[in-house]
């Protein structure tokens, strides 16, 4: 997929990494929205994912391993982010507390 040098993308592909740091990746890449925790912290994670910022709107298309997401009150009131992200699910599921 060759990006649009006039759409802001981010891309992250835990096969870029070294060994054992896809989750901090994830982490790194999802902490402006959310905080997250792997499903299961003792087992490799792996991402490929990339988001596409359109305004006011996020668009993401990846794969991950199993992720626990949060968005506290908190979170909402600090990072001043008023944007709509669609997601769409293939496969698995979604399961978080916003």
């Amino acid at each position: 997929m060759v990006d649009d040098p006039f759409i802001p993308c981010q891309h992250l592909d835990s096969r870029d990494l070294p060994e054992g740091q896809g989750f901090e990746g994830w982490r790194q890449v999802t902490e402006p929205v959310f905080e997250v925790m792997p499903a299961d912290p003792e087992a490799p994670f792996s991402v490929s994912y990339r988001a596409y910022h359109l305004g006011d709107i996020l668009v993401g298309v990846g794969q991950f391993d199993a992720t626990h997401f949060s968005r506290s009150r908190h979170k909402i009131r600090v990072d001043g982010l008023d944007h709509i992200m669609l997601q769409l699910y293939t496969a698995g599921g979604y399961k978080g507390d916003l």
